[in-house]
């Protein structure tokens, strides 16, 4: 986030955060041990400002600082937290109390915290946040701050949030969060797109313990096929996968689509308030080349360790030649002589492209009927032309004299980009005699 000139009120300054009640504590008094540093991610942090790193015990009321470079992880009782952005917390100051975000310097000031996996908090836990009372029920949160804003959002668990002295509440759940100004009233809370948020408060939301940290999550793809095919020199299409998640809690997870080319679609977010099946994002994207067969996998990313990846769509792309459309087919000419049927057909196209044509004949006594259904009945092989825009395609084939149907019938067909084109029945009556 971009730096922004802070402009706290006194009030706020001093307490804007308060965790309270002292069954979520360490141990009472202004002087006892509190917590300690887990891990000094940067330099710029001091406790009681004095440099501190890895293993750095807290006491009770000593205060927790970062620089604009800073970044640490500690535990204070239930809380493991992260903080980072020129952020100044208390640590235990008193007892009931387990941390007191107090803001920081000319930037945006972030700590994101989870509760332990030891059980709810009991009694709950409450956030004193200057204008508004939080009640935790074992979150994976992250308060955040400028000027006289507070930015609460919501991973895991729940928060509910009470306007100091107003009536009525607002429970953020998962992929939820909610900015306070001053005094304003309670508003509706909104869905943040956790791709969007900075990278540090990211990797803390995935790698921080939260009350979903074993949550069992499934991915899977749209069964079949994924198969196009389009008009070789033409532009390529888009293939589109679509896909499922599921999670069997409350919880807020990314996920990411990985393509065998070695390409990945955007990090996308989704919230779960319960267990249930969601639809994914579908994803959409343009193979490298014109003939293509490949994978779309659907992986799935926890805020705590879980994952899942479904099984790989296949997807297969294929380009045709282009050919032509049938302007019109005509039979010209259609004869016999003794044993020999001609017929000539002129066909007319819209462009020099290759298009396929094929003849049909039978020897019939009625034509009412289907003549491929007639014993007599033969289609010559489909032959291809093309290098022009009119065409005379003649055909000649033997008959069997000896036969006593009357009738000789033939008909063509013509087949290109569109509907094929198929002449009417040609018929014309046998001639000659028997030959022995």
């Amino acid at each position: 986030m971009g730096s922004k000139p802070r402009t706290w009120v006194a009030a706020i300054v001093a307490v804007v955060t308060m965790l309270s009640l002292a069954a979520c504590g360490g141990s009472s008094g202004p002087t006892g041990y509190a917590g300690h540093v887990l891990t000094r991610f940067h330099t710029g942090v001091t406790v009681a400002g004095t440099p501190a790193g890895s293993g750095t015990p807290i006491s009770a009321g000593q205060r927790v600082a970062t620089d604009v470079t800073g970044a640490l992880q500690f535990a204070a009782g239930k809380l493991t937290c992260r903080q980072f952005a020129s952020t100044d917390v208390i640590v235990q100051p008193s007892s009931g109390v387990l941390l007191r975000y107090s803001g920081g310097g000319s930037s945006t000031s972030t700590v994101t915290c989870s509760t332990s996996q030891s059980g709810p908090c009991h009694p709950r836990c409450k956030v004193d946040a200057g204008h508004i009372l939080i009640t935790m029920a074992d979150p994976l949160f992250t308060v955040l701050g400028y000027g006289s804003e507070i930015t609460v959002r919501v991973a895991a668990g729940s928060l509910t949030l009470i306007r100091t002295g107003l009536s009525g509440s607002v429970t953020l759940n998962p992929g939820q969060q909610m900015t306070t100004v001053g005094d304003q009233l309670l508003s509706t809370p909104i869905y943040f797109d956790l791709a969007d948020l900075p990278p540090f408060e990211q990797q803390a939301f995935h790698e921080l313990r939260s009350s979903d940290p074993q949550a069992q999550l499934r991915a899977t793809t749209a069964a079949g096929l994924n198969d196009k095919s389009f008009t070789c020199g033409s532009q390529r299409p888009s293939l589109t996968v679509t896909g499922q998640v599921a999670s069997d809690q409350p919880t807020t997870l990314t996920y990411q689509w990985h393509r065998s080319d070695g390409t990945q679609s955007g990090l996308y977010s989704m919230y779960f308030t319960r267990p249930g099946v969601q639809q994914a994002q579908a994803d959409t994207w343009t193979p490298p080349t014109d003939n293509f067969e490949g994978t779309d996998t659907l992986k799935v990313y926890g805020v705590s360790a879980a994952s899942a990846s479904s099984e790989p769509a296949n997807v297969r792309l294929r380009c045709t030649p282009a050919s032509a459309t049938i302007m019109s087919v005509s039979l010209t000419s259609f004869t016999t002589s003794g044993t020999t049927a001609s017929a000539t057909w002129h066909v007319t196209t819209d462009t020099t492209d290759p298009f396929t044509f094929t003849a049909e004949f039978a020897q019939t006594r009625d034509t009412s009927t289907d003549i491929t259904t007639d014993d007599n009945y033969y289609a010559a092989p489909a032959m291809t032309e093309s290098g022009q825009t009119s065409y005379d395609i003649p055909v000649t084939w033997q008959y069997n004299a000896c036969l006593p149907d009357p009738l000789v019938v033939t008909l063509g067909t013509a087949s290109g980009a569109g509907a094929p084109v198929t002449t009417p029945l040609g018929i014309t009556k046998k001639t000659g005699s028997c030959i022995g």
